[in-house]
C-alpha cells in the first residue's frame, strides 16, 4: 500500500495541461495523474485513452465529452496525425523514411541513435505535427474508478468501427525510467515490445513511486519509453483487447 504522504498527495484529474511543442498535443488524453501540485504525465497519453488502430490508419480522439461529476469521458476517434513544415504538408516522405526506419529502431538498438538524431534534426527543421478531422471511427466511453491507491478503467468501444483498438497508459519517461516484468529488472526500456508476462511495473527512483498492471484476460499487453528533447516524453504500457468491453486495474505504490 502506499503511504499516507502519498496517498494524501497522489491525486487524478479527468483534465491533463497541455503543451503546444508535445507530440501528443492537439489529442485528447485519458486520466492525468498528479503527485501534489505536480502533473506527473509528461508528454505521455495519461490513463485510459483509446487509439483506433485502422489497418494502415493510427486514428486518435480529437474530442471527447465529460460527464459531470464523474471521472468518465466519451472519447470521439476523429484525428490522424500529419506531419507539416511551416505550412507545406510533408507527410508522404515522412511517413517513406519512418517506416523504413522504425523497425530498426524498434529491433536494434545500434541504429536508434541515428533514429533520434533524425528526429532531433526533424524538430531543429521545425517538422511538426498536426491533427486533422478524419471520417469518425465512431467513440469509446471509459470510466475510471479511483480506489485508495488503484485506479480501475473501465471500457466500453462497442460503438467503435475499426479493425483493432489500444488502450493508452502512458506517464513522464522522464520520471519512469525502470521497467520490471514478472520482478524481471529490464535493463532498457524499448520504445516499443510485448509483454509476455503476467505483470507490469514502471518505476520511477526519482518519485519513490511505481505503475502496476496485471495483464487482463483476452488482452496484450506492450510496453515502451520514449524520451527527446522537449516533444517526446512518456513511458508506459498499452492494451490491446480482444474483446470490445473489458476492464483493467492500475495500482500505485510507494518503493524505496
Amino acid at each position: 500500500m502506499l503511504s499516507s504522504l502519498i496517498l494524501n498527495e497522489l491525486k487524478f484529474s479527468i483534465r491533463i495541461p497541455s503543451n503546444p511543442i508535445h507530440e501528443i498535443h492537439g489529442v485528447e488524453r485519458g486520466l492525468g495523474v498528479f503527485l501534489g501540485s505536480k502533473c506527473i504525465v509528461g508528454e505521455g497519453a495519461g490513463i485510459g485513452m483509446p487509439v483506433a488502430l485502422d489497418f494502415r490508419k493510427t486514428v486518435f480522439p480529437g474530442e471527447a465529452e465529460i460527464t459531470e461529476g464523474e471521472l468518465a469521458k466519451r472519447f470521439k476517434l476523429n484525428k490522424v496525425s500529419i506531419k507539416y513544415l511551416g505550412g507545406l504538408r510533408v507527410e508522404q516522405p515522412y511517413r517513406k523514411v519512418r517506416s523504413f526506419l522504425a523497425p530498426l529502431y524498434i529491433k536494434n538498438r545500434v541504429f536508434r541513435p541515428l533514429y533520434f538524431f533524425l528526429m532531433a534534426l526533424r524538430t531543429v527543421l521545425g517538422v511538426k505535427s498536426r491533427y486533422e478531422s478524419v471520417e469518425e471511427k465512431g467513440y469509446v466511453d471509459v470510466k475510471y474508478g479511483v480506489e485508495g491507491n488503484a485506479v480501475e478503467v473501465r471500457v466500453d468501444a462497442s460503438n467503435l468501427r475499426c479493425n483493432k483498438f489500444l488502450i493508452a497508459n502512458e506517464l513522464s519517461g522522464r520520471l519512469f525510467t525502470k521497467l520490471t516484468i514478472d520482478d524481471l529488472d529490464i535493463e532498457r526500456i524499448p520504445p516499443w515490445m510485448e509483454v509476455r508476462g503476467k505483470e507490469l511495473s514502471l518505476i520511477s527512483p526519482q518519485l519513490g513511486l511505481s505503475m502496476t498492471i496485471k495483464k487482463p484476460p483476452q488482452c496484450r499487453l506492450f510496453a515502451g519509453r520514449e524520451v527527446l528533447g522537449r516533444r517526446l516524453d512518456w513511458a508506459g504500457f498499452s492494451c490491446m483487447p480482444d474483446t470490445r468491453r473489458f476492464r483493467y486495474r492500475v495500482e500505485f505504490e510507494r518503493i524505496d
